[in-house]
């Protein structure tokens, strides 16, 4: 409802649904090993490891290494490498504090901070429809998080500092 979609599918789609699972497994992980690890040794060796991992992907990309917007590329790298990295930190650091249901639900809003954010930077139209479905995403993210409420005081909370002692009981 935000796109006005289509009942074809196509492979945008496709990428859309792989990068979902990629980020849902990436939640479960993160809650698995900040447990036991570092978070920032964690946030730094894996921003390394995408680093490496990706730069060879920039050639393949444009079909040469030749770049001729010098001023463009210093920007766009600066804006995602500190905002997206520092989303990436902001991430490692909630999920210290926040179960993994929790973040898989705020991730779910990020569809409609963009059509809200370009509608409001952009200038661009946001019709009936697209208000609707930015709704209905709100509100279902508003309803699951006052469901996991209900059933905190019986769940057993993921984080480490939240466990209980063996001191005293």
């Amino acid at each position: 409802l935000l796109t006005n979609p289509s009942v074809s599918l196509n492979i945008g789609d496709l990428w859309t649904l792989g990068c979902a699972l990629a980020f849902a497994g990436y939640i479960a992980l993160l809650e698995r090993y900040l447990r036991t690890l570092d978070p920032w040794a964690l946030f730094f060796w894996q921003t390394m490891f995408s680093a490496v991992l990706l730069v060879p992907f920039m050639g393949l990309e444009s079909g040469n290494w030749r770049v001729t917007a010098w001023p463009t590329l210093v920007v766009a790298l600066t804006i995602t490498g500190v905002l997206a990295t520092g989303a990436m930190a902001v991430q490692i650091w909630a999920q210290r504090h926040l179960p993994a249901q929790r973040v898989a639900l705020l991730f779910a809003l990020e569809p409609v901070f963009a059509a809200w954010l370009a509608w409001l930077v952009l200038g661009e139209h946001l019709s009936a429809s697209g208000l609707l479905g930015s709704g209905l995403i709100l509100t279902a993210v508003v309803i699951g998080s006052g469901m996991g409420e209900a059933t905190r005081a019986t769940a057993t909370p993921s984080c480490p500092e939240h466990q209980p002692s063996a001191i005293g009981h």
